[in-house]
């Protein structure tokens, strides 16, 4: 998204909090890229005038989630929600909902997972998806 490495200056600021009452937990997360490129004609301006961009350009994003475990049954059911803007001067915003299942064979050590990601809103323009969901199964092993 050529937001690695900046020719100029680049400020990230992020924020996270955590909250758990029994066997609910929450997560919140947020980040905001401020760049200056030295370079007037930097691709990140997207050919935007310097009355538009002021020299700017802006990148953030927040995610919630909630997880819920029943140990019990050994499972944790999440959902999660991502927004992500790549560029404030030209292009849209991404939206993400998220489903997950884990269960849990030895505890936290070693478990299986299985999640439903489904695209609310694309940003065609920097993030094509070429696709409408996404189903990712996968083994966690901590040794």
């Amino acid at each position: 998204y050529h937001l690695r490495f900046v020719n100029g200056k680049k400020t990230v600021v992020g924020f996270d909090a955590s909250f758990e009452y029994k066997h609910f937990s929450a997560q919140f997360e947020a980040h905001q890229i401020v760049m200056k490129p030295a370079n007037a004609n930097d691709v990140l301006f997207s050919n935007t005038s310097s009355d538009v961009n002021n020299g700017i350009v802006k990148a953030n994003g927040f995610l919630l989630q909630g997880n819920y475990c029943f140990q019990k049954l050994h499972s944790v059911l999440s959902v999660k929600y991502d927004n992500v803007n790549l560029n404030d001067l030209t292009y849209g915003n991404e939206e993400w909902l998220s489903i997950g299942y884990a269960y849990q064979m030895k505890g936290f050590k070693n478990v299986l997972k299985f999640q439903y990601y489904y695209p609310i809103k694309e940003d065609i323009k920097s993030d094509p998806l070429k696709y409408t969901s996404q189903i990712r199964i996968g083994w966690q092993y901590i040794f």
